[in-house]
């Protein structure tokens, strides 16, 4: 995966190490969130690490109607992109 294959549309949420941004896969027109982490230039290497295995975790989740499905994670830019299904109401 790599940032070339979304179309990333706004900014819907911010928080002090990430920005999550509403986007559009290319390949389908899947609408999906797409959540990009500072993992390297911001965070030192501890928090790094927790983050890395946040997303470790996020990928052994079963799918669930009550869990907003993780998609994939790619690293590109030394910035950590999070994909997840679109909830159109959050």
């Amino acid at each position: 995966m790599s940032l070339e294959e979304y179309v990333v549309e706004k900014a819907i949420g911010r928080g002090h190490f990430s920005t999550v941004h509403r986007a559009v896969r290319k390949q389908d027109g899947t609408r999906v969130a797409l959540k990009k982490v500072a993992v390297f230039d911001t965070l030192d290497a501890k928090a790094r690490e927790r983050t890395l295995r946040e997303v470790k975790l996020l990928q052994t989740l079963p799918s669930h109607a009550s869990i907003i499905q993780y998609i994939d994670s790619f690293i590109e830019n030394n910035e950590l992109y999070i994909v997840f299904e679109w909830a159109e109401h959050g």
